[in-house]
This record gives C-alpha cells, sequence and structure tokens, in this order.
C-alpha cells in the first residue's frame, strides 16, 4: 500500500482538473451553436402553433386544423430564413 497523498499533492490534482475542464469548456463553446433568444421565441411560437393544428384535427375540428397550417407553415418558412446561415439549423428547420 502506498502513502495517503498529502494535502499540496491534492491541491495541485485538483487545479490540473479545474484548467483541464476549463479548456473543455472553452473549445465545446467554440464548437457549439447556441440559438439566440428571438429564434427561441419564434421556435416555441411555432410549436404552439403546431400543437393547436395537432389538438384541432385530432378533435375534428378541421377548419381550424386546416387554418393553422398557415401560420405555422409560414414562421416555419421564417426562421429557416433566418438561420440559413448554420447549416445543421436549416436541415433541421427544413425538415419540418
Amino acid at each position: 500500500m502506498g502513502k495517503p497523498p498529502s494535502a499540496a499533492a491534492s491541491v495541485i490534482e485538483e487545479q490540473e482538473i479545474v484548467h483541464h475542464l476549463r479548456i473543455l469548456s472553452s473549445e465545446t463553446e467554440r464548437s457549439s451553436y447556441i440559438i439566440p433568444l428571438k429564434y427561441r421565441k419564434m421556435e416555441n411560437l411555432h410549436i404552439v402553433f403546431w400543437l393547436f393544428k395537432d389538438v384541432a384535427w385530432c378533435m375534428g375540428w378541421r377548419w381550424l386544423g386546416i387554418t393553422m397550417i398557415i401560420p405555422t407553415l409560414a414562421i416555419a418558412i421564417i426562421i429557416a430564413y433566418r438561420t440559413r446561415q448554420y447549416m445543421s439549423e436549416l436541415c433541421h428547420n427544413l425538415a419540418q
């Protein structure tokens, strides 16, 4: 059995771990895309319209379901247009 690590060695190991975590988090931040607030709000509105459309269709209110297609599709097109510079976002939004 080895000797237990000294307090100084533990502190150094902890500092190295924190340093490596900072490096990893900064690399992740640079390589990931964070959706801006104005786009998230539009996406949330798109979800609300989508749910209204689906609920109306399931309840048998076809007129409301068909009517809700227009704003749902319009917001999806606007979101796809605004995020066209990010290929992953564009593909995701076009798939909807």
